[in-house]
């Protein structure tokens, strides 16, 4: 989420969340990194909520990604309808980053109607009773509704997004990949190995890179892609030349556009053919600053290839806490010259 949305006061901040995660936390501990003056909010993660005897060993799970940020401060929030887990999660992870040197801003609980601060004990501005919060109809919220982005009830509906598409769709897909998967082996020359034979990749790059470069240049919000091209998407990236040059398409630029056109593809594509592109959109989400996203499209992965190297690597980024902006990006030219005589 790029564009600005402005919080004055910690109802506003709550409010803002669900458009910053693309769903409405439940159960929950999450932590907003803050930065610059005025301040804005830059790194941005969400847990579940743990019983509260496994609180200090979370919060000495998540410091470490937090303190890599290097924030001026913190704000947490837990989401839950009483304290008796959000309470000593909260402390524990407060503890550890102000341990750590990084202060907390604010730390509070929400329970979908009202906030209880836990950083504020002056009844005149936190009364013990609870703030009231009313996030359906925050202008945060009503704003990123409007710009088009789509807020899910939950997390788990989150999830839905990265799962096999039912119905003709999926079903024309998978009678198309049958069609680019015959076109791929008779290109490949006798008994060539198709990830180094020329003709192949070549082919190969010559039908995704077009498809590639003419959707991310539009500048509207939708993505639609023909069952043919999707199959084509599909099968191509098996090649991980083609699946590398089509990540070296995904910038920070792109990213959004790059997430909806690789999703749309995994959730279309036969379960052999599913992990390049779930994880090309994991990629895109992550360098959107969307770990959410980014970890539901991961989580897919594993369940169907969960040995797939460069799902680890994107894993690995977001696991660590890597910030996106950290990303340099990948040359095309560079991609190409891992096979002789293809650049």
């Amino acid at each position: 989420m790029t564009d600005v949305i402005r919080a004055r006061t910690l109802s506003d901040l709550i409010g803002a969340v669900p458009a910053m995660f693309g769903f409405h936390p439940e159960d929950s501990l999450v932590a907003l990194c803050l930065d610059g003056s005025p301040r804005r909010v830059g790194f941005r993660l969400r847990a579940d909520l743990p019983p509260a005897v496994h609180a200090a060993a979370v919060a000495e799970s998540l410091v470490g990604h937090l303190v890599a940020q290097q924030p001026e401060a913190v704000v947490l929030l837990a989401y839950a309808s009483d304290d008796r887990e959000a309470r000593p999660a909260v402390d524990a992870l407060t503890a550890r980053l102000e341990g750590a040197g990084v202060p907390v801003a604010d730390a509070a609980r929400f329970d979908g109607d009202r906030y209880y601060s836990y950083s504020c004990d002056d009844a005149r501005c936190c009364p013990p009773a609870g703030v009231p919060c009313d996030v359906a109809g925050s202008a945060a919220l009503a704003e990123a509704v409007f710009r088009g982005q789509e807020i899910l009830p939950d997390r788990a509906a989150l999830a839905r997004r990265f799962e096999p598409e039912p119905g003709p769709v999926r079903e024309a897909v998978a009678r198309a990949s049958g069609a680019v998967l015959t076109a791929l082996a008779r290109s490949v020359a006798g008994p060539g190995d198709p990830q180094r034979d020329l003709r192949t990749l070549r082919r190969g790059l010559d039908r995704v890179t077009p498809v590639l470069d003419a959707t991310l240049a539009q500048t509207d919000d939708h993505v639609a892609l023909t069952v043919e091209d999707r199959a084509a998407l599909a099968v191509w990236t098996s090649l991980v030349v083609v699946r590398d040059v089509a990540w070296t398409r995904i910038t920070r630029r792109t990213a959004d556009r790059s997430l909806e056109l690789w999703r749309q593809v995994a959730v279309a594509a036969p379960a052999e053919f599913e992990a390049p592109a779930m994880t090309l959109a994991a990629f895109a989400a992550w360098l959107s600053g969307d770990g959410a996203q980014s970890q539901c499209a991961l989580d897919r992965v594993h369940a169907v290839a969960p040995h797939y190297s460069m799902a680890r690597l994107v894993q690995s980024a977001l696991s660590g806490g890597l910030d996106p902006r950290a990303w340099v990006g990948l040359a095309t030219e560079d991609v190409l010259r891992a096979v002789p005589g293809l650049s």
